[in-house]
């Protein structure tokens, strides 16, 4: 049902979180994977996600994470101002 998925969610935002507040954001990105197995459409997660690549500087896996909430969202506004701030940071030099 849509309110376990949520909790899910929410469990798996949580602990992304706390590995990410301890600067652990291969072990977040990890849990975070690991949810979108389950949750392959988790918008949410991929957000986190993204966040997560952007922080280790994989420009690249952040964009790819950014376009696939487009394809599930094609009117996120917040994903396409991401997609064209990632654009910016590769033409600065960013992977």
């Amino acid at each position: 049902s849509y309110g376990n998925i949520r909790r899910m969610e929410n469990l798996i935002i949580r602990i992304g979180r706390g590995y990410s507040q301890d600067g652990d954001y291969y072990s977040a990105a990890d849990e975070l994977k690991k949810g979108l197995k389950v949750i392959p459409e988790s918008v949410r997660l991929l957000y986190e996600l993204a966040d997560c690549y952007m922080k280790l500087e994989k420009y690249d896996k952040a964009m790819s994470a950014f376009k696939k909430v487009i394809k599930i969202s094609p009117v996120s506004r917040q994903a396409l101002d991401s997609i064209e701030r990632m654009e910016e940071i590769k033409n600065q030099g960013g992977q």
